[in-house]
């Protein structure tokens, strides 16, 4: 289909004017449809990678805040641990020349609202356990395994 067709053309829920108004929007003179493999522009470029870069960092730090609050220490943790700390937000530059303006603009929210989000509720909860009491430690009732149990015994 040709970008007139496919601006004259209803797309589900949104009827052709709709569809226009998106192919024609644009950030910071880059269109949202546009990609950095698929248009070379300067404006292209630059929002492209300002937001591949953005989303890469809070992608990093979501995954440094969930590690940092891991008790976790096996080799398959450790592993998991490194993937999600580097591995992921290197996919995210990787992956963001090939993907839409749109679509990095909703990886930056949506990351950056993910840091915030983790920030402010591991705040809360940190502060609610330093202010709660201490546990009630039980004593075991039960006899150990392996061995019989006691029982009072009963006057007649």
């Amino acid at each position: 289909m040709t970008p007139e067709q496919n601006a004259a053309t209803a797309n589900y829920v949104f009827d052709p004017e709709q569809v226009r108004s998106f192919l024609d929007a644009d950030l910071f003179g880059a269109p949202l449809s546009a990609t950095l493999a698929g248009s070379p522009g300067a404006a292209v470029a630059v929002v492209s990678i300002a937001l591949m870069l953005i989303a890469a960092v809070a992608t990093h730090l979501t995954a440094r805040i969930a590690v940092a609050r891991q008790d976790s220490d096996t080799p398959q943790a450790r592993v998991m641990n490194s993937m999600t700390l580097w591995v992921f937000p290197a996919g995210v530059l990787v992956g963001g020349a090939l993907l839409p303006v749109v679509i990095l603009l909703y990886w930056v929210t949506n990351n950056a609202w993910t840091v915030a989000q983790q920030f402010l509720i591991y705040r809360k909860v940190d502060a609610e356990f330093a202010t709660a009491p201490p546990p009630v430690v039980r004593t075991a009732t039960a006899p150990k395994p392996g061995v019989k149990p006691r029982r009072a015994r009963r006057r007649r």
